[in-house]
């Protein structure tokens, strides 16, 4: 069994070496550019992580795990600064991957529940009731994993891992339905994103029941479908449509010679549905595209996470490398004025890291 993305992220940061980020050099004139500011969040979560964040309107909300416990968490930007939001009693480890705000406001969080014998449940806390409630998926010696969340057109889509594909659907605050992408039974089969994207739930990720294995998933009348992604060895991690139509499908290439991963990213033009490789800054770049964010004007971001003790993690736009940590940022949102928020972690001495949570205002 597979623990991808964020499990997977978690082991090997845990034993990571710290790596170091390059500055470039000073300007001979002001730059007056927008940078990007990591804000304090709320005491009590200085060592842990941050998994994803989503904005709506001008809300956002990020959640992570606390590493003392792995007691999940989630705040919220107010005038005030990032406050935590009531969550229902979790009974169990939990690492939320993924989060969603409605239409209403309310917060849908997905992710993986780690069990006392070492095993992986689903959970979703849905917001959607009052009070939000607790919700955990499991199949009789088999694992389990949900990773992201959509909305759209007054449903819910939750995406994740299990043999046979493992999708929930919902219309109904605190219901979920069991749309699995293939039959029960067959290969491991993965939805590592999910998108609302002009009137349907769109998803990438990968079929170990290949051909294809590097799938892009559309549901459309109570059914998906798979396309093929282009390429040898990929574990496509993020998606995301541009303003012109072009789909975007990052994440990890597997490299046979090394034994290691590299980013990979590619688009798909709208016209001809054809597939064309792009390259990431060091390319073949260790590591993996955790998330992509495209704005109005079609201005793409890509959030990096890297294995190497020599190549930085941070955020990639036009090229180059806006920001470098060392340690990795997973997700990247941005609200209708303009301002954009990415979370991720540092690594620090001793296995252990923090969370970081950055903001670039317009």
């Amino acid at each position: 069994m597979q623990t991808r993305p964020i499990i997977a992220t978690v082991v090997a940061l845990a034993s990571a070496v710290a790596v170091s980020s390059c500055s470039d050099d000073k300007p001979t004139a002001p730059d007056t550019t927008p940078s990007w500011t990591e804000e304090a969040l709320p005491a009590g979560l200085e060592m842990g992580y941050l998994s994803a964040i989503t904005v709506s309107g001008d809300r956002a909300v990020a959640v992570g795990t606390r590493s003392a416990d792995f007691s999940p968490f989630a705040v919220e930007r107010t005038n005030e600064g990032w406050e935590l939001l009531e969550l229902p009693e979790v009974p169990f480890r939990a690492i939320p991957a993924g989060v969603v705000l409605t239409e209403a406001g309310d917060p849908i969080i997905v992710g993986v529940a780690i069990d006392e014998g070492g095993g992986f449940n689903a959970f979703i806390i849905d917001g959607r009731t009052e009070p939000a409630s607790l919700i955990e998926f499991d199949r009789d010696n088999e694992d389990v994993f949900l990773y992201s969340v959509a909305v759209g057109d007054g449903a819910a889509m939750a995406v994740g891992l299990a043999s046979g594909g493992f999708a929930l659907r919902s219309v109904t605050a605190g219901a979920w339905t069991d749309v699995p992408p293939s039959p029960i039974g067959q290969q491991e089969l993965g939805l590592n994103d999910v998108q609302y994207v002009d009137g349907r739930f769109v998803a990438c990720g990968f079929d170990d029941g290949g051909p294809p294995y590097a799938i892009f998933a559309t549901y459309e009348n109570r059914a998906w479908s798979m396309d093929e992604i282009p390429g040898v060895d990929l574990d496509p991690r993020c998606l995301e449509e541009l303003p012109d139509g072009t789909l975007l499908v990052g994440g990890q290439r597997f490299e046979s010679s090394t034994s290691s991963d590299y980013a990979f990213l590619q688009a798909r033009d709208p016209g001809t549905n054809a597939w064309i490789p792009l390259g990431v800054p060091g390319s073949p770049r260790p590591g993996t595209v955790q998330d992509l964010y495209a704005t109005s004007s079609g201005e793409v971001r890509a959030a990096l996470s890297t294995w190497s003790a020599n190549v930085p993690g941070g955020i990639v736009r036009s090229g180059r490398m806006e920001y470098e940590l060392s340690g990795a940022i997973v997700a990247i949102a941005g609200s209708a004025n303009g301002t954009l928020y990415a979370v991720g972690h540092e690594n620090l001495a001793g296995g252990d890291f923090r969370p970081v949570l950055l903001v670039r205002e317009p």
